[in-house]
């Protein structure tokens, strides 16, 4: 079992961990952005604990966040919410960021555990193409769901007000892989080279 110090880049950088479920299509939600479709298979979350105690910081797009908020879920951690807009009611550990290049910077250089890249897509995406994206850790789900959000969308230019500093495609190296009960597939990812 890896400590949350050990999961630091070599540099001791902050790492930043995009942590989800998907369909075997590649799905993170159904058509409707919703997540139902996820309740069968509750095992995975069974090394859900062990995930939150190695963060303290979450990254999410508005509309995750907005869902999460309607479900009465918050993320339970120091949240920055990647939106150009306003959000009513913003709960008091929850901030607003439209630069994720130079939110990223800001918390590269802060003290502290990982970094939980939530989603949706297009945050996940925008992440990525701002070089920040350490790892990735997937639970594929046995279930194809044929439309819906996708785990990433990538060339958008929604990278924060610059050019995305990692040229697409980006690699990245099997650290582990398991199946799980119920025909789940945990993959773990890091960023190679």
């Amino acid at each position: 079992m890896l400590s949350a110090m050990a999961r630091q880049s070599s540099d001791g950088r902050r790492r930043f961990r995009y942590y989800f479920a998907c369909s075997l299509d590649g799905y993170i939600a159904d058509a409707q952005g919703g997540v139902a479709w996820l309740e069968p298979f509750q095992t995975a979350a069974s090394r859900f604990p062990e995930f939150l105690a190695q963060v303290d910081t979450a990254i999410v797009g508005r509309k995750t966040f907005e869902f999460a908020m309607s479900h009465g879920r918050g993320m339970g951690m120091r949240t920055y919410v990647l939106t150009r807009g306003t959000i009513a009611k913003l709960p008091k550990e929850a901030s607003l960021a439209a630069d994720v290049a130079a939110l990223v910077r800001e918390l590269r250089a802060q003290p502290g555990k990982d970094v939980w890249i939530v989603g949706g897509g297009l945050s996940a995406a925008a992440l990525l193409e701002t070089d920040a994206m350490d790892e990735i850790e997937m639970h594929i789900m046995p279930v194809v769901l044929g439309s819906g959000v996708p785990m990433l969308r990538t060339g958008n230019g929604q990278g924060g007000g610059g050019t995305a500093s990692l040229p697409l495609p980006a690699r990245f190296a099997l650290e582990r892989s398991e199946v799980l009960a119920d025909g789940i597939v945990r993959l773990v990812y890091t960023r190679a080279g």
